[in-house]
């Protein structure tokens, strides 16, 4: 038995394709890729600004993706942060941090609803978003007027001012420790 390919068994692939039709196809893609590079530089520059720069060394030298975003858009300084409520979208507390005599601090009282303290309770959480971290400060407890309250200090001296976002979850005692359902959110320098 000969052997025969299986492009000769298929007569309906052959005469299909002229001889300038790759190379039409060729064009056009190199067409596309020309108009793509000069719509890309065209915006790119539209007020025609050059930027000077004094040496190679100021564009070699990375910059690490944490400090820049961290200096551009989160304010590790503030020591305010309003929390607000994830289903009523209002404010229903506040958290402050700081630092007292040279350790962290951080604060947090809240309205909230009431709930069975014998199978749930409200966890904080600080959460630093690059690189993403998140460390519970416990367990809320109430003041003399209802308020779910916190007060907490770290046992060593670590810096927790790049830890800018709260979270306020609602825990199952006994059940996971990863944080849980998502009550109350806020974040410092908002």
């Amino acid at each position: 038995m000969a052997y025969k390919s299986s492009y000769q068994l298929h007569p309906s692939r052959k005469g299909k394709t002229g001889p300038f039709s790759s190379w039409l196809i060729i064009g056009g893609f190199l067409l596309l890729f020309f108009v793509a590079v000069f719509w890309f530089r065209a915006t790119g520059n539209k007020k025609g600004e050059t930027q000077n720069v004094n040496s190679t060394a100021d564009i070699l030298t990375p910059r690490s993706v944490a400090s820049s975003v961290i200096e551009g858009g989160i304010d590790v300084n503030s020591a305010v942060a309003s929390l607000i409520g994830l289903n009523s979208k209002q404010v229903v507390g506040q958290a402050t941090r700081g630092t007292k005599n040279g350790t962290y601090f951080f604060e947090a009282k809240a309205t909230l609803l009431p709930i069975d303290r014998e199978k749930q309770f409200y966890d904080v959480w600080l959460v630093r978003l690059i690189p993403y971290d998140f460390i519970s400060l416990g367990e809320m407890t109430t003041d003399d007027l209802g308020n779910f309250v916190m007060s907490w200090q770290p046992g060593d001296d670590r810096d927790l001012q790049s830890y800018s976002k709260i979270v306020v979850t609602l825990q199952n005692k006994g059940g996971d420790p990863d944080p849980q359902t998502h009550i109350v959110e806020g974040e410092f320098g908002k």
